[in-house]
C-alpha cells in the first residue's frame, strides 16, 4: 500500500547541504538517485548559485511531476491538461514572484530530461544540452542565479516509454501568494 505522505528526512552527504528551506510541513523521502544528483548539483565549481538550498515543496513537486509524466506517458513541460510548471508551483501554495509567467502552461522554473539511469548520466545530459538547461542548472544568468530553492525529482518505471524521469525546479525563496 503507498503512504500519502513520508516522513522527511534531513540529509547529510560529504560536502553536505549548504541548508534546507522547508515551505511545506511535509515531503518525500529524498531517494538515493535524487539525494546522488544533489551531491553532484552542490559540488559543482560551476554553480553560480552562492547558497542554493534543498526545498521540500519544490522536491514534492518534481517527484510528482516525474511520476505524473511516466504514468501519462509524456514528456513535456506541459501536461497533457495543459498545466506547466509555474501553475504547479502557485496550485501547492509555492508564491513566485509577479513577474513570473502566469500563463496556465508557463514555465520558468522547471528542467526535464528522461531516459538517464543514473545522477551522473543525468546531470552531464543536462550540461551538454542545446535547450539552455546547463544554464539553468548552473544559475548562469542572474533569473537563474536568483532561484536559490531547488528540487529534484526522480521517477522509474519499467513499464513507461523512458523508464527513468528526472524534473530539476528552482525558483526564489517562496513569496506570499498574491490574491
Amino acid at each position: 500500500m503507498m503512504y500519502r505522505f513520508f516522513v522527511f528526512t534531513l540529509l547529510t552527504l560529504a560536502g553536505g547541504f549548504v541548508g534546507f528551506a522547508q515551505s511545506q510541513e511535509v515531503a518525500y523521502e529524498v531517494c538515493e538517485m535524487e539525494k546522488e544528483f544533489i551531491a553532484i548539483f552542490l559540488s559543482d565549481p560551476n554553480q553560480q548559485r552562492t547558497s542554493p538550498k534543498f526545498d521540500a515543496t519544490l522536491h514534492r513537486i518534481a517527484r510528482e511531476k516525474a511520476r505524473e509524466m511516466a504514468q501519462r506517458r509524456y514528456f513535456n513541460h506541459t501536461s497533457p491538461d495543459g498545466i506547466g510548471p509555474n501553475h504547479l508551483l502557485r496550485e501547492a501554495g509555492y508564491g513566485l514572484p509577479n513577474h513570473y509567467g502566469k500563463a496556465l502552461d508557463a514555465n520558468n522554473v522547471e528542467s526535464l530530461l528522461v531516459g538517464a539511469s543514473s545522477a551522473p548520466e543525468t546531470y552531464e545530459g543536462w550540461m551538454q544540452s542545446p535547450a539552455g538547461h546547463r544554464k539553468h542548472i548552473l544559475g548562469e544568468i542572474d533569473f537563474w542565479r536568483k532561484q536559490t530553492r531547488f528540487g529534484i525529482g526522480y521517477y522509474y518505471d519499467l513499464r513507461s516509454p523512458y523508464m527513468h524521469y528526472w524534473v530539476f525546479i528552482s525558483a526564489p525563496p517562496a513569496t506570499l501568494p498574491s490574491h
